[in-house]
């Protein structure tokens, strides 16, 4: 069975580690939260600066995100500590039972590799969601937002259904039906939006007519 990997406040108050153990870069089938931890989430939430109190109330709703991740179990534990600082806790607690820590405090980090501790760190985790979101942004490539009135470029690859039509495709795969538009087969043209149609199912269709002169656009 994996170690209890022991969960600082300010890894709590990171978006990302929720979002990590959804994806299951972390195999935390055990996260531990020491009471020391809990007592200074609640002091940040009710700290005097806004800075902090939002830290805290993060650590709070992150908490009950993954209380609710089915394959992380989060246990609360409710041991008193024995040092009055929650780093200092973590560390001892870490190494009775020869735990991980998940944090984002470099200097807490040095400590437990010091201490022969092994850690998760959120920097490494926010890097790996960083790598994959540019994967899949290459694979599914985010819909440029189009409204009526704008211009784009487009190239007329085929004749569309109606006489004149022609059809270009954006980068996203969206069809543009371009009224006008088929003298300029083959070539790419500048056009103005006139409507889009967004099916319930499926990719939306932009309508467009040449913008100014019809001037073809020069490679």
């Amino acid at each position: 069975m994996a170690e209890p990997i022991f969960v600082d406040t300010c890894a709590l108050a990171d978006k990302v580690t929720s979002m990590a153990c959804r994806l299951g870069f972390i195999d935390a089938q055990k996260l531990v939260v020491l009471k020391s931890v809990v007592r200074e989430i609640l002091r940040l939430r009710a700290a005097s600066t806004p800075d902090k109190r939002e830290a805290g109330q993060q650590a709070i709703v992150s908490l009950a995100e993954l209380h609710s991740l089915p394959r992380v179990t989060v246990i609360l534990d409710g041991k008193e500590p024995t040092t009055q600082h929650a780093d200092d806790d973590l560390l001892q607690r870490a190494v009775a039972v020869k735990g991980r820590i998940l944090t984002a405090d470099t200097i807490l980090q040095e400590r437990a590799q010091a201490s022969d501790i092994g850690v998760v760190a959120v920097q490494a985790l926010s890097d790996r969601l960083r790598s994959l979101s540019l994967e899949l942004s290459g694979l599914f490539p985010l819909l440029q937002e189009i409204e009526p009135g704008d211009s784009l470029t487009v190239r007329i690859d085929k004749l569309g259904h109606h006489d004149g039509q022609g059809v270009g495709y954006l980068e996203d795969g969206r069809k543009v039906v371009v009224n006008d538009g088929a003298p300029h087969l083959g070539a790419s043209l500048e056009v103005q939006v006139d409507r889009i149609y967004r099916p319930a199912l499926g990719r939306e269709i932009v309508f467009a007519h040449p913008a100014g002169d019809g001037d073809e656009v020069r490679a």
